[in-house]
């Protein structure tokens, strides 16, 4: 038995993991940009929700005076 032939399966194996390892990463890329993403979009609502809550408070203050 050559030494060629025996070493075939092994580097398809090793070649089979780091494919999957490399997908997996890319997976992981992919997921923490998403993150980001959402992280960001969280951030811009949330101040949002603080500049209509100050404009509530205002109008408030405003309605209180009229009345």
């Amino acid at each position: 038995m050559r030494s060629g032939t025996s070493m075939r399966p092994i580097q398809k194996e090793i070649r089979k993991q780091a494919t999957s390892y490399a997908f997996t990463q890319k997976y992981i890329l992919h997921t923490n940009i998403k993150n980001q993403i959402l992280q960001r979009k969280i951030k811009v609502a949330n101040a949002r929700l603080e500049l209509n809550i100050e404009h509530t408070k205002d109008n408030l203050i405003r309605f209180e005076k009229i009345f």
